[in-house]
């Protein structure tokens, strides 16, 4: 087996390229109608580019999020409307996809968002996110647009597409050494398919399945991963617990 060295892995500079060129590359089967979440959104922020909005009201600074990127702030919210950055603090970060669910962005992690441009009209664009370190939870209804507009996650090592039919309860960490746990959980579980942006091959999660990808290979994986793949339990002030 052939083992990436961590210079040759890929960095957040250079994931969100790879994805657009993926999201043209890659399709999920055709989807069936799926109820979809309805969640309202700021007066001045319903453009069609809308992507996600952040709570930016902490009374802790160290739990705070920092949002960076084309951005709308409104009423102690941030509402990124184009593309944009998310980083936790000690805490992990609730970030509203409008009509569709949320993501929680686990503490000490960051992750960028953009929006597929080149959908048609009228069409929910697929979400491209890209994270090089920690841990993301997934809660979104998938695209129904005719098995087009898939979800990507991409990091250093894997694009992970998400499609429809189903609503995602996917959980994604990174560990060292390019270790990555997918659990693609949920009654209605979506069609999530792996694929090494090295090597080229893939390996479909199935529903209810939890994996890890060993040192960010499609070789060593072990298909049945007891420990938990999303955020970790929160510490409790004053404690080591």
């Amino acid at each position: 087996m052939r083992r990436m060295s961590p210079a040759s892995r890929l960095t957040s500079a250079g994931i969100l390229a790879l994805a657009a060129c993926s999201l043209c590359a890659q399709t999920a089967p055709a989807p069936q109608a799926t109820a979809t979440p309805t969640v309202t959104t700021p007066a001045a922020a319903t453009d069609a580019a809308l992507i996600a909005i952040v709570s930016l009201d902490s009374k802790n600074p160290d739990a705070a999020a920092k949002v960076t990127g084309a951005l709308e702030v409104s009423q102690g919210r941030a509402v990124i409307v184009a593309s944009g950055t998310v980083t936790s603090g000690s805490q992990t970060t609730e970030v509203v996809l409008p009509h569709r669910g949320v993501l929680r962005v686990c503490a000490s992690t960051t992750v960028k968002l953009a929006a597929d441009t080149s959908v048609h009209a009228g069409e929910t664009p697929g979400l491209m996110m890209a994270m090089d370190q920690g841990a993301l939870e997934m809660s979104f209804a998938t695209s129904a647009a005719s098995g087009r507009n898939a979800d990507f996650l991409l990091t250093p090592d894997f694009r992970i597409l998400i499609g429809g039919p189903g609503a995602a309860e996917i959980k994604v960490r990174l560990g060292q050494h390019g270790d990555t746990c997918v659990d693609n959980a949920g009654v209605n579980a979506p069609y999530v398919l792996v694929t090494s942006v090295f090597d080229g091959g893939n390996y479909r999660v199935q529903p209810g399945q939890r994996v890890m990808f060993e040192h960010g290979s499609l070789r060593e994986v072990v298909d049945n991963e007891k420990e938990p793949c999303g955020c970790p339990p929160p510490l409790h002030p004053g404690t080591n617990e």
